[in-house]
């Protein structure tokens, strides 16, 4: 045999699609991360019985495990950090619309001060039913029309820095899966040979690429959340956009 064929015989094998091994369980695993949560109406009474077979949910935990809890407050800062720095305007605008259009709630212990939220946000004044009181007849005429330009000039540049963070988010996710898909179809090659008892399975191959991946696999989940983050504050400002418009129309 020559030393090229030898090369080849080494290389991951292809499967129908054109795909290796690793590379079709790479897709999978980067296919759950964007798919999220499995809508219930997919799932049918049996396999729901099944999941909840042994529950007991009386004695179910509610909050986080420590180092979960750590780790998902470092996270969410730091999204916070870069959403405040990149989009502060947006939140600008908002908070100069809510002082108008609503009430603030007085704090219980002090009526003088505004209450704060479970989150530490100002908290408004809402009905009888739940909902946020809002007065949107509080804005005048040069108001709705200063806030309308200052948001439709600057979602131009939000919009384009949303883009930015997709992109990096779907980077992310592609060197997730390069990362996966080369530890799946290496697994057990040269030094990773099976030893004694072990199975070339698809389930250890699949663990073992997890770990070699899982670094990579956090980070394109953090990039997803800042990116989903982003694209959400455009969405708010362009709701909030129609809105002013919407007003100034029943004028």
């Amino acid at each position: 045999m020559s030393a090229a064929a030898a090369v080849d015989d080494d290389r991951p094998r292809t499967r129908v699609s054109g795909l290796t091994a690793g590379e079709e369980a790479a897709d999978q695993q980067v296919a759950e991360l964007d798919a999220g949560p499995t809508p219930d109406e997919a799932v049918t009474p049996e396999e729901r019985s099944t999941e909840l077979e042994g529950l007991n949910f009386s004695r179910m935990r509610w909050d986080w495990r420590s180092d979960d809890a750590r780790d998902l407050d470092r996270a969410e800062a730091m999204v916070d950090e870069v959403i405040s720095e990149e989009f502060g305007e947006a939140f600008s605008i908002l908070d100069e619309i809510w002082s108008i259009v609503r009430d603030p709630k007085p704090d219980p212990d002090d009526p003088s001060r505004q209450a704060l939220d479970e989150h530490g946000e100002l908290a408004w004044r809402t009905l009888d039913n739940g909902e946020l009181f809002e007065d949107w007849s509080r804005l005048g005429y040069g108001q709705r029309e200063g806030l309308l330009f200052r948001l439709t000039t600057s979602c131009f540049i939000w919009e384009q820095r949303s883009e930015v963070y997709r992109f990096r988010a779907m980077w992310a996710k592609f060197r997730w899966r390069s990362e996966f898909s080369n530890a799946y179809d290496k697994a057990f090659a040269g030094d990773r040979a099976l030893q004694r008892g072990q199975k070339d399975t698809i389930e250890h191959r699949t663990a073992r690429a997890e770990i070699a991946s899982d670094e990579d696999r956090l980070f394109a989940l953090l990039q997803t959340h800042l990116s989903r983050r982003a694209d959400a504050v455009v969405r708010a400002a362009r709701a909030i956009e129609q809105r002013l418009k919407d007003v100034t129309v029943a004028r």
